[in-house]
């Protein structure tokens, strides 16, 4: 016999209360879903699931929260059978019938979910493409996607859709996108326009700016098209990535009709340099540089060294405050005596620098000219090269890179008290670092 009741009455015990958390107010409820949502996804999808079942409070916050940024659970493809249609379509049948829920989805990332559908080879792409193109028209707040993959058929729809976004600031093209088209489709056109892989154009995104008033940032994993005709974006960016996945080379054209409208609000630079024609990033800089705070580089080309690009780099980028370049690096004097003019420059990181004779002292008093300089991270190596000439003294390459680490270690020292953390990094080439005995 459960007699609580009775002695909370009598004073004996304490009188039982609901659960504290059941009790708080909405504000606090939405504050800790918010935190929760910084969580990884798998654990926030879990956690916020679990909030909602606590009350009617605890489930408008939690709800609303889970659907800000709507994650799929991904099961192994060898261990549990193909489902990422069929979530997606719990996930529209939400979205179409909760209208507050649909207004929450702030960030998208559809791009990943149909390329999953698609390599799980469980319907066919028509369906994916529809169904994409209802879940962006159904979230009009959206600020943050990925574009999804869809046949050229549904390519009209999903422009609709992407016009109604006008919240819209972050932009990622073609980011795991589908696989290409089937060999098959193209044995007769119609079937290809309807089946086969939308094509995007430069002047598609340039009929969409006018949309997206407050886009901010593209992030572009593969090309769009050049198109018939120079039609510009006139976007005010604030942040630009390209890094592609396909081989191809860009020229300044290009870049300058992506970005047309950037020349003056461009931050931050993420780019690729070997898909780059030659100079092209050099002259970039030297026009569209002028504001950026940060600057970027990726390479896999450890060889092909772009003389032009310090000097670019320190005339056309005079707030620059952050630089890692993966660029070649043949002579860190000259590079560091360049980047010394720039004076709102307080991290450098070199990810691909030579190692050559080193003047210490030379390099000491080119640190001390920085004016904001406090961290500097070099990653060296050397290329093997043959000794061609037997009448000249050969330096093997480990040899020079022991002497260039050993003369960073110093440079190191001799700076640290004017604050100034100089670090060598993994060497590029795989040698191990430098260890003075």
């Amino acid at each position: 016999m459960d007699l609580s009741n009775d002695l909370a009455r009598l004073g004996l015990v304490d009188q039982p209360h609901p659960f504290l958390a059941s009790r708080l107010p909405v504000d606090a409820c939405q504050h800790i879903c918010d935190a929760v949502r910084c969580l990884p996804p798998a654990v926030a999808t879990s956690t916020l699931y679990a909030l909602s079942l606590v009350s009617k409070t605890w489930s408008s916050a939690a709800q609303s929260a889970l659907h800000h940024t709507p994650f799929l659970n991904f099961d192994a493809p060898d261990t549990a059978p193909p489902r990422t249609f069929a979530r997606l379509k719990a996930l529209l049948h939400t979205l179409e019938t909760r209208d507050n829920l649909a207004r929450s989805v702030r960030e998208l990332d559809i791009g990943r979910w149909t390329a999953r559908c698609s390599s799980e080879a469980n319907v066919d792409r028509r369906r994916i493409s529809t169904i994409a193109v209802k879940i962006v028209a159904a979230c009009p707040a959206l600020k943050v996607l990925s574009l999804p993959f869809v046949v050229q058929a549904d390519k009209k729809d999903l422009v609709v859709a992407l016009r109604g976004l006008s919240q819209l600031e972050h932009f990622t093209f073609d980011e795991n996108a589908a696989t290409a088209d089937p060999w098959i489709i193209n044995i007769d056109v119609s079937i290809k326009e309807e089946w086969g892989k939308a094509i995007w154009t430069i002047a598609d995104l340039a009929a969409l700016a006018p949309s997206w008033p407050r886009i901010k940032v593209l992030a572009l994993h593969s090309a769009v098209h050049s198109g018939e005709g120079d039609s510009v974006v006139d976007w005010q960016l604030e942040e630009f990535t390209l890094y592609f996945q396909q081989n191809v080379k860009l020229d300044f054209t290009y870049l300058d009709r992506l970005l047309h409208g950037s020349r003056g609000s461009l931050r931050r630079l993420n780019i690729q340099e070997h898909r780059l024609e030659p100079g092209v990033l050099a002259r970039f800089l030297e026009e569209y540089g002028g504001s950026l705070d940060t600057l970027t580089t990726f390479t896999s080309d450890y060889f092909t060294v772009d003389e032009s690009l310090p000097l670019a780099i320190a005339t056309g980028c005079p707030n620059l405050s952050v630089l890692f370049l993966k660029t070649p690096i043949p002579d860190l004097a000259d590079a560091l005596s360049k980047f010394s003019r720039l004076r709102h420059l307080h991290s450098v990181l070199l990810q691909t620098v030579w190692a050559t004779r080193l003047d210490r002292d030379q390099v000491v008093d080119t640190l001390r000219s920085f004016r904001s300089l406090k961290r500097l991270g070099i990653s060296p190596g050397a290329h093997d090269v043959p000794n061609y000439n037997p009448g000249l003294l050969y330096l093997p390459a480990q040899y020079l890179f022991d002497t260039f680490c050993a003369a960073i270690n110093d440079i190191g020292d001799a700076v640290r008290e004017e604050g100034i953390n100089v670090r060598e990094l993994r060497s590029w080439d795989g040698r191990p670092g430098f260890k003075p005995i």
